[in-house]
């Protein structure tokens, strides 16, 4: 790239131009792709199927049953199958009637059958209904709320981990949220890691503006911090995630070990290595496959200095 600044071009032909791009653009950012390359920037499959929705209009005694054990978040690990659930309180909208609470379901499993093979939605509401039949109150109560007709989604579990180094182009290009850490949700840490990425994102582009720093060196600063921090978070959700398949090994994992404390110390180095299932055999990409938190932006991944 030359010169100050940026354009971007986008699928319907149209162009903006800028100072700078910053790659907030989810799971499979194509501003990724255009630092790393496509073929460094694909997302991992680590062999897990999610399904994850937000239901609400439960009856006061039913909603009120959801909000025991914990009122806010309740993880289970199945006893007899490969996987596990989760329920939270995703939005209390008036505390005095319970009608209009909403809250999170999930349901993860580790092997067949995957995404790419509950393309049908008869199919993959029968799965999933054979699954959260089988858990406990209040999972189960959570998870049966829905109506015959209604349709789930779906999504392969995948990851990405910023473990390399890329030009930024003096600054010019970066990447924030999932762009640059994409982990699975068993932690609950993307959004938190991608508010800290705001933050600091936010201070680097003023650090520039009022020529403490030059563009270049306050965001290369910015990604030496947020690259091992991403690391260690994917790794540690990828973490919790195996170990929350079995009731003997849920205990022993990160949310259990660590919670959601504030970490005090500094942030640890990048894992050399980050943990992985059993290999499984190869599988085609799911055209369900999803974002974990925003689609992608509209663009192919051409950014021209001008």
């Amino acid at each position: 790239m030359r010169g100050n600044g940026v354009r971007v071009t986008f699928r319907d032909g149209t162009t903006e131009t800028g100072n700078m791009v910053i790659g907030c653009d989810g799971s499979h950012s194509r501003v990724r792709e255009f630092l790393v390359g496509p073929e460094a920037a694909e997302l991992d499959p680590v062999g897990l199927t999610m399904i994850n929705f937000p239901i609400g209009g439960f009856t006061v005694e039913e909603a009120r049953l959801l909000q025991t054990r914990h009122p806010i978040f309740k993880i289970a690990a199945h006893p007899d199958k490969p996987g596990n659930g989760i329920l939270a309180a995703l939005d209390i909208a008036d505390p005095d009637d319970p009608t209009t609470w909403k809250f999170q379901n999930y349901i993860g499993w580790w092997g067949p059958p995957y995404a790419e093979d509950l393309q049908s939605p008869e199919e993959r509401m029968e799965v999933y209904r054979s699954w959260v039949s089988s858990f406990c109150e209040p999972f189960r109560t959570a998870g049966m709320k829905l109506a015959e007709g209604e349709t789930v989604p779906i999504y392969p579990g995948q990851q990405w981990a910023p473990t390399m180094d890329w030009d930024n182009h003096g600054g010019r290009v970066t990447l924030a949220g999932d762009a640059a850490h994409s982990m699975l949700p068993q932690r609950g840490q993307g959004l938190n890691n991608a508010v800290k990425d705001a933050s600091d994102i936010v201070d680097a582009i003023k650090a520039a503006v009022y020529e403490e720093k030059t563009l270049q060196e306050a965001v290369s600063e910015y990604e030496a911090e947020m690259k091992p921090r991403g690391a260690k978070e994917v790794a540690l959700s990828l973490e919790q995630a195996l170990k929350a398949r079995d009731m003997n090994t849920l205990k022993d994992s990160p949310l259990f070990k660590l919670g959601w404390q504030r970490d005090k110390t500094s942030v640890a180095a990048a894992p050399t290595q980050t943990p992985t299932p059993a290999p499984a055999p190869p599988r085609a990409k799911s055209p369900d496959a999803a974002p974990t938190t925003t689609a992608a932006a509209p663009y192919r991944a051409e950014i021209e200095g001008y």
